[in-house]
């Protein structure tokens, strides 16, 4: 029921008094001119009351959406960040295994020139470091792969084999 609506029909009651003049007209029907009149405004005063409160209910759903989104702004940018320093983590990983594989490769190419120096060998009586014995013996014997890590003290071994 809105304002005009509520205002009409006053006006009408109020008319409907003014040209009842006539004095046979009962104290009742001023009473139920009043009442009708009361709970008309009654009525526009609970609806203005619910609007506002639709209006607050309303109002806090926006700033609660508002404040959602906000915070999901804020995870979308962590998110982002996170998925940059990832893809940093792997170009660096990607980097070492492409320099592991080098190694690797020249570690076997390394392993097969010494096979073959070691089988065109001519005489078993030549002269030797005790580093080049340890590899030659570990050649011998069918050693295939050869695990280090190059620290201090470290010896020649790794580079031999």
């Amino acid at each position: 029921m809105n304002l005009a609506h509520v205002q009409k029909t006053i006006d009408q009651i109020v008319e409907s008094i003014e040209n009842n003049s006539s004095n046979d007209v009962s104290l009742n029907f001023y009473e139920n001119a009043i009442l009708s009149i009361t709970s008309l405004l009654n009525k526009s005063l609970e609806e203005k009351i619910a609007s506002y409160f639709y209006l607050r209910i309303i109002n806090k759903t926006i700033n609660n959406a508002q404040e959602n989104l906000q915070n999901l702004e804020e995870l979308l940018s962590y998110v982002n960040n996170y998925n940059s320093k990832c893809n940093k983590i792997r170009i660096k990983i990607k980097s070492k295994q492409q320099s592991f594989n080098k190694t690797i490769d020249y570690r076997k190419r390394k392993l097969r020139q010494n096979r073959i120096r070691l089988n065109n060998k001519e005489s078993d009586n030549s002269f030797m470091t005790g580093t080049q014995g340890i590899a030659e013996g570990a050649l011998k014997s069918g050693l295939d792969v050869y695990y280090a890590y190059p620290m201090t003290p470290a010896t020649p071994l790794m580079f031999e084999l």
